[in-house]
């Protein structure tokens, strides 16, 4: 079972990310389970789901035995290869409340996890795009983390400031922390000059944070129409460019003339790693 989450500021895409990350999982035949553990329940737009009587809060749940029942995601495509357990708000602010009453509340999601193993090769948490209870849980449940980010200068401080995050829960709570997959810059719009300068920049920050930076994920408002829609880009509209941002090397890079790169590296630029066809790869070797 690996267990993947994404730390980002609110607003940068993060639900977005995971969501087609599980659908693109599903479709390589690596079963998925997606949790939220964002209470502004966004992944249940994003994903067109049902009402469910069974929510995330029941997994923190002290009387919690394991019985997740989870709600297939996007079954006509899938065929049962994804699911997810959501959110209810109310519910899971007050998780968050008894959590933070806990001395070692923040490490309950990996007990539990640990305790009442999913069958699922890969496990996607979507938490909160702050810091917080549930994303704290997130992190320290997590084998990987993402560092989902938008090319602006206060996402570059902001992820180079999650190392020292990670190193606090080290020294804190004496465990193993997971491992900085890599960045993914979402909202990436070519023509705008401070998003060029961002990915030039990021391969000297993603070698401080001894990491990788994984090809950028397109601006495009068929995302967000998607979104509203509860479907995947890959159902609504698929096909649209950004689909080929999850799966293929450098995709955003590969048609632009030199000119349009503005003198940036092609080569470096075109052979950044796909993030969805990246993890797929891990998930199998690591299941292998």
């Amino acid at each position: 079972m690996t267990i993947i989450t994404a730390f980002c500021s609110s607003g940068t895409g993060k639900t977005t990310l995971l969501s087609h990350l599980a659908y693109y999982c599903a479709l390589q035949d690596i079963e998925t389970v997606l949790i939220e553990l964002d209470n502004r329940n966004s992944l249940g737009t994003c994903c067109g789901l049902p009402e469910s009587d069974f929510s995330t809060s029941n997994i923190f749940n002290p009387k919690f035995s394991g019985n997740y029942k989870l709600l297939p995601l996007w079954e006509e495509n899938l065929k049962g290869k994804a699911r997810v357990c959501q959110a209810k708000r109310e519910e899971l602010l007050a998780t968050e409340q008894f959590l933070s009453s806990q001395p070692l509340g923040i490490l309950r999601l990996k007990q539990v996890l640990q305790k009442y193993p999913l069958p699922q090769p890969l496990i996607l948490l979507d938490s909160p795009g702050q810091e917080g209870i549930m994303s704290s849980s997130a992190i320290l449940a997590s084998d990987y983390v993402i560092l989902s980010i938008e090319p602006t200068p206060k996402a570059m401080n902001d992820a180079i400031r999650f190392v020292e995050i990670l190193l606090n829960y080290e020294e804190q709570y004496g465990i193993e922390v997971p491992q900085i997959l890599g960045i993914v810059v979402g909202l990436y719009n070519h023509d705008i000059s401070m998003a060029r300068s961002i990915i030039e920049q990021l391969p000297e920050i993603a070698d401080k944070i001894n990491t990788q930076l994984f090809s950028p994920i397109r601006y495009s408002s068929e995302f967000l129409n998607s979104y509203e829609v509860g479907l995947p880009l890959n159902v609504f509209r698929p096909g649209h460019e950004g689909v080929k941002d999850f799966y293929i090397d450098g995709n955003i890079f590969k048609s632009m003339s030199q000119k349009r790169l503005r003198g940036l590296n092609r080569n470096h630029l075109e052979n950044l790693p796909a993030i969805a066809s990246y993890i797929v790869n891990l998930v199998k070797q690591e299941n292998a």
